[in-house]
Formats: C-alpha cells, structure tokens, sequence
C-alpha cells in the first residue's frame, strides 16, 4: 500500500491493484482455501479408512414401516364376538379345531353361554357354552355347582378341551349325529337326527 499526499497536502492511502483484489475477494480465497482443506481431509479420511479401526457410529433411529393390518381368518375366527374367538383359539390352537369346537357350541347350545339342558336319560346335565357333561364336575360339586362353573365362557371351553383331548369328538351328539356340520361350510348329514 502506498500513501502519498493530495493537493491539499493531506496523506491519503492508496491501494495497489493486488491490494484491492485480495480485499474485495478475500471471501471468496476464504472459501477457496476451506474447500481446499476440506477435500483434504475427506481425501485423507479415505485413504486411511480402508486400514484405519471401523469406529462405531451413533445408532440413528430406524424407520420401522408398520404391517398392513391383517383381518382374522373368519374359518378360523367363525365368531362375531372377539372374545369368544381369542378363548378358542387359545385352547384349540389349530384352526380346523377351532372350527369344529365353535360349529359343536352352535348345534349343542346355539351359542348360549347359560345354556342348561337337564334331560338326559342318565340324569346328568350339560352346562354352558359347549355344554360340558355334569360327569366331569369335581369331586365334591353338585350339578349346579359345576354349572354355575361352566356358565363362565373361559372354564366352559377350556372343559371342552380337556374333554376332546380325553375322549375325543365324539364326547358330542352333534358331532356324532353330524349335526355340528351346518356351521362347518359343509353339507348336513342326517340333518333330521339333530337336536333344535
């Protein structure tokens, strides 16, 4: 930079043509120079990555896309009530049996929880929902007292399980007149056999 003097005799700065080029764009060799160094360091990131120690990254979030909502299988979910189908399903896992179990609870009691039926010709009753056998009562319990039991839908159809798995289907009348099979998707056989 040089000074000289004006015609009033006043020192007056004057700025060479490099003075003025580096100050009216020194942001611009600012910016130069930090692109420089920045392509610089990724440069040398790069090279030393391949047999530098992989440093563990901060754990980001993971979008998780949630399933479509799927709709019960109504074959294996045959009731309009939630309830009864999550307790048949969580004692008759596989489908099929669910099915059967909810098709013998619609022939044997219409699917009436508080079911009773006392005319059976060995005096026992059948109580509730799949109108489980007085035989099966505790040791100790009237008839009414097991019915009153079975009168609660989870204690009815886990009896029903119990039972199956003792003496099979055919522990049922509807299963063995076929009656059960109207609610199955499949042709009643013997239909005029079945108990209304």
């Amino acid at each position: 930079m040089q000074i000289k003097r004006n015609k009033l005799g006043q020192f007056k700065q004057q700025k060479s043509f490099v003075d003025t080029y580096i100050i009216t764009n020194r942001n611009m060799a600012v910016l130069a120079i930090a692109q420089a160094l920045a392509f610089a360091v990724v440069y040398m990131s790069d090279t030393r990555s391949a047999s530098a120690e992989v440093i563990a990254q901060p754990e980001v979030a993971e979008v998780i896309e949630e399933p479509a909502e799927q709709k019960p299988d109504p074959y294996c979910n045959p009731s309009t009530n939630p309830d009864v189908n999550y307790l048949i399903n969580k004692y008759f896992t596989d489908c099929k049996e669910a099915r059967t179990i909810w098709a013998i609870a619609q022939a044997e009691s219409g699917g009436k929880q508080l079911a009773v039926n006392k005319n059976n010709r060995n005096g026992s009753w059948d109580c509730g929902y799949v109108q489980a056998n007085t035989i099966h009562r505790k040791k100790g319990e009237t008839f009414q007292q097991y019915c009153n039991r079975m009168h609660d839908l989870e204690e009815n159809i886990k009896m029903a399980k119990h039972v199956k798995d003792i003496q099979g289907w055919t522990a049922w009348v509807t299963y063995n007149t076929n009656c059960y099979k109207a609610f199955m998707y499949e042709p009643v056989l013997n239909y005029s056999t079945c108990n209304k």
